[in-house]
This record gives structure tokens, C-alpha cells and sequence, in this order.
């Protein structure tokens, strides 16, 4: 893959996980610090190698000492990331037992070499020792998915991070989460909490795999979480008591078949987008309205839109 197609999927990835967590963290620094690392346009600006030398310095906690030679050695290096390369062997040579630099530099060689992220979340959660991060990396190593970026980009993440967020506020209550058209469930990971039975469904084996890696450490996670291979059209065993989630409901091609098979009085949780340009989307809907209409309900506990860059997502959250 061409190197600086990867780095702006890399990156994507890290913005979507910026909003996952706090700002003015450990993390969230740490996630800033890579996505400058990150940008292809950097690459080839000889002050690339001054921000990195301030930043390494301040991400690793340690001063950096250099000649003015060996500055100038550095600036004038033919490629910059070569140039990065020697400031961290630089600093492993300090402490070559240290486990977030020799990763660190891993990482750096992948990329220079390979033009692969392969390294960049086994680094990420060296520094940083969150699971998830973890679950992110074993994803990479193991799979290869054209279209992971497009999960953790900004408006896929902001998305899952609003409906979670909104069902937290309403203290509903129900038996267990029913997530449709669940992809690689993230929002099972948002959700889970120990006790709660959380069941992933989508048509895509690999996603469906994904979904089991992504959620490997959840809460009991053995007998908490499944994700199955099934057609949503063909589920008719959904219980009243529990909590439906479906927030692809643009890509059914046939929505009022799909919302007519589900039992009046079901807690839903639903959204929908605008975006009518993307040719898998086959049920968009104008406004908050239209799609209100589209799925009616007998209480509606929240309905609410999130402009995001491309589109306008919508969400209805209620009793059918």
C-alpha cells in the first residue's frame, strides 16, 4: 500500500479513538502525538524533525540533548522519517530495556520500510495499557479490512458515543441489548456492563469476527456477548423486555418490513443519516421528521440530530 494512503487511514482510526477518550490525558496526548507522526504532509518538511525532537521530548519525559552538527544532520536527512529513526535510537540507547521506546521504534521502522501500521496501537497501548487499544491492534495483525478506518473515523465514533450517552441519561431498563446490523459492535463495547447479555447480529462473516475481538474483554465476555451471522429480516424471537438497537437503519432496503416485524411496546434505540450520495445507502431520510414518521412509535423518549461533516445523523430513541 502506498505509504501515504496509510498513514491518512492510520490516522482516521486515531481521530475516531480521540473522542473516545478524555481530553488532556495520558491517552489523549499520546493519540495527538501519533496523529501528528502521521501526517504525510510532515513528511517531507525539513521542520518536521524540530516538532518531533520537541515532541519526543515531551512524550517520552525526557530531555533531548543534540550538537548543533547533529541538529543540523538531522534537518538536512534526505528522508525525515529516517531522520526520526536516529532520534529514537538516540534515545534507546539509554535504556535499550525500554519496552514504550524499542516499540516506538518499531513501529517507526514499519513505516519507513513497509509503509505498515502494523505497530502504531501495539505501541499505542504500550504507552497507555487500555484494552481496547489492545483489541485494536490484534484487529490489525490479524485481519485485513478495507474499511476499518471508515469504523473508527470522527463520525462513526461521535455516532456510537451519542447513542450510548443518550441511553445512559434515560435510565431505561431492560433484559438484554439486541444490536442489528452490529458491524464490528463497538457499541456492545460502549455498553457492556457485567450481567449484561449483549447479542450482535450481522450478515458479514469477517465483521461478525471482528465484533469477538473488539469485545474480548468485556465483562464476562464468554457468556455476555455473541456476535451472529444472520439476516435481520429472519430474527423473530426478539423479546419485549429487551433493548433493540439499530443504527444502520440506512442501509435496509426494506425498512417498514424490518420495523413491522418488531413487537409493539419494544425499546428502541434507531438512527438514520442524510447522506443519499453513498450508494449503500438505501433508506435515508431528509430530516428528523421523515425519519420519525418512517418508524412511529407510542412514547418517544429522546429524538435528537448530530451534524457531522459529510451528513446529518438522526436518532429516535422509544417505546414501539
Amino acid at each position: 500500500m502506498d505509504i501515504k494512503l496509510q498513514f491518512e487511514k492510520t490516522k482516521q482510526i486515531l481521530q475516531g479513538l480521540e473522542l473516545v477518550f478524555p481530553t488532556e490525558t495520558n491517552i489523549s496526548k499520546t493519540i495527538k502525538f501519533l496523529r501528528f507522526f502521521t501526517t504525510p504532509e510532515k513528511q517531507t518538511d525539513p521542520l518536521f524533525i524540530i516538532e518531533t525532537l520537541e515532541l519526543l521530548s515531551s512524550h517520552f519525559s525526557r530531555p533531548l540533548a543534540f550538537s548543533p552538527e547533529e541538529l543540523k544532520s538531522l534537518i538536512f536527512e534526505k528522508n525525515a522519517l529516517t531522520s526520526v529513526m536516529k532520534i529514537v535510537k538516540r534515545l534507546a540507547k539509554s535504556n535499550e530495556s525500554n519496552q514504550v521506546i524499542n516499540s516506538f521504534r518499531k513501529m517507526c521502522v514499519h513505516f519507513i520500510e513497509h509503509g505498515d501500521d502494523k505497530y502504531v496501537f501495539r505501541y499505542l497501548y504500550d504507552v497507555t495499557q487500555i484494552r481496547l487499544i489492545n483489541n485494536i491492534a490484534a484487529v490489525r495483525n490479524k485481519v485485513c479490512l478495507p474499511d476499518f478506518e471508515d469504523f473508527f473515523s470522527k463520525g462513526q465514533i461521535a455516532s456510537k458515543l451519542w447513542l450510548v450517552k443518550e441511553i445512559k441519561k434515560l435510565e431505561v431498563t431492560y433484559s438484554d441489548i439486541q444490536l442489528l446490523c452490529g458491524w464490528y459492535a463497538l457499541s456492545a463495547y460502549l455498553l457492556s456492563e457485567p450481567g449484561l447479555k449483549i447479542n450482535s447480529y450481522d450478515l458479514d462473516h469477517t465483521a461478525t469476527r471482528v465484533a469477538n475481538i473488539i469485545n474480548q474483554d468485556t465483562p464476562n465476555f464468554s457468556e455476555t456477548f455473541t456476535a451472529k451471522v444472520q439476516d435481520i429480516y429472519t430474527i423473530t424471537d426478539l423479546s419485549k423486555s429487551s433493548l433493540i438497537i439499530n443504527t444502520s437503519c440506512e442501509h435496509l432496503s426494506d425498512f417498514q418490513r424490518w420495523y413491522g416485524s418488531i413487537q409493539s411496546g419494544t425499546l428502541l434505540a434507531l438512527q438514520s443519516n442524510d447522506f443519499f450520495d453513498c450508494d449503500q445507502h438505501l433508506n435515508c431520510v431528509a430530516s428528523l421528521e421523515d425519519f420519525r414518521r418512517s418508524a412511529p412509535m407510542s412514547e418517544v423518549l429522546y429524538s435528537g440530530e448530530l451534524n457531522l461533516p459529510q451528513y446529518t445523523r438522526f436518532m429516535i430513541i422509544g417505546i414501539k
